[in-house]
């Protein structure tokens, strides 16, 4: 079989050749004057006719490029579309694994009254855990809001945030800064991700704040947000007014 396609073209190829070689011979025997310039003339005729498929064959050359480029731009989306279907598959079973140990922190988290809070209010523990230590802390730390200002001192964002470090987070850094330090990593993270939109950023900070009661989000009566980081000394924390 495979013999039979070799040898096909191989005779064509030489009958050709034959036919040819013999044209001189032939010819004038089918009443043709062999007259070589004749032939060469009436062959130019066919040059307009030549350029003509030339152009037509370079348009076509031309058309199965485009082709091609389409077909490896459309093939590139399809591979990028692909990417970030698993990227986000990825991303969100690593988020949803950090919110796990977002909760499951949030409970081992402690705090304790000071003095000083515990002269002024009348409470039933002074030690609380859980979700109650940040309803604690929040309380704390309006409680000394409160007496900066009775004070005349002038709270700008600095002075709040070294206020919240020494009588709340220095305190208890223990159990608040591990809680804290995986909330910010967690938001870094997303934040970082090159693949999210906007759109999508904002959605899983919102499921990240959801995690987190009125007592473990910004005070609405200081008008403050507390924005907590990381730097070389530890965590530092930054008040948005």
């Amino acid at each position: 079989m495979k013999t039979r396609w070799v040898m096909i073209p191989a005779a064509l190829v030489t009958l050709t050749w034959a036919a040819w070689v013999a044209q001189a011979w032939l010819l004038p025997k089918l009443g043709v004057s062999w007259d070589v310039p004749k032939f060469g003339q009436w062959g130019d005729t066919f040059g307009a006719l030549n350029a003509l498929f030339s152009a037509l064959a370079f348009v076509a050359v031309l058309f199965t490029l485009k082709q091609q480029r389409d077909d490896l731009a459309r093939q590139q989306t399809q591979i990028l579309k692909a990417e970030q279907n698993q990227h986000r598959q990825r991303f969100e079973d690593n988020f949803f694994q950090l919110l796990a140990v977002i909760r499951e922190n949030r409970e081992d988290v402690r705090f304790g009254y000071s003095k000083n809070y515990l002269a002024l209010h009348d409470v039933t523990s002074r030690r609380r855990q859980g979700h109650l230590a940040f309803q604690a802390a929040h309380g704390e730390m309006l409680y000394w809001v409160q007496e900066e200002n009775r004070a005349g001192t002038n709270l700008d964002c600095e002075a709040l945030a070294a206020l919240y470090a020494k009588k709340i987070h220095l305190r208890f850094e223990s159990t608040l800064g591990a809680y804290f330090r995986l909330v910010y990593e967690t938001l870094d993270r997303v934040d970082r991700d090159q693949f999210l939109s906007d759109d999508e950023k904002d959605e899983f900070g919102n499921l990240v704040r959801g995690q987190m009661t009125a007592s473990r989000q910004p005070s609405r009566d200081a008008t403050h947000s507390m924005i907590s980081r990381r730097t070389s000394n530890g965590l530092s924390f930054d008040f948005a007014c």
